[in-house]
Order: C-alpha cells, then structure tokens, then sequence
C-alpha cells in the first residue's frame, strides 16, 4: 500500500509544477502582447489572474488532491 501513496504524492507534485508552469507562461504571454500593443506597465495583479486559464488552476487543484489524497495514504 505504501507505494501507491508515494506514487500518488509524486503524481501530485508534478501535476502541481505543470499547472504552475502552465500559468506562470500564460502570464509571460499577456505581458508580451500588451508590450506590443504600447503597455509600458505590468498587468498588475487582477489582470495576472484574469489571464491565467481555468485549466491551469484546475490542474493545480486536481494535484493538490493528489498529494493529500497520497499523504492519507502513506500515514
């Protein structure tokens, strides 16, 4: 049983990087084309999160699942 919770935490955790990653790039990509369009300033913080998609946050979530649900497991 012990290593079905240690697979899953480890599931968890890179599910967790690919979502951050995924975010992290979406925002690159906002602040790249409003650069292009005369933006000298950063979108701030709401315009961060309006451009973030839902499926990165979902895949975060799902992770974070994951690893508690791996946690359970291995205690």
């Amino acid at each position: 049983m012990r290593p079905i919770g240690f697979v899953t935490v480890v599931i968890g955790c890179l599910m967790i990087a690919v979502g951050i990653i995924m975010a992290f790039f979406e925002v690159l990509t906002k602040i790249d084309s409003n650069r292009a369009r005369g933006a000298r300033a950063g979108p701030g913080f709401k315009g961060i999160l309006r451009c973030v998609s839902s499926f990165s946050v979902a895949t975060v979530g799902i992770g974070t699942l994951f690893v508690l649900v791996g946690i359970g497991i291995l205690s």
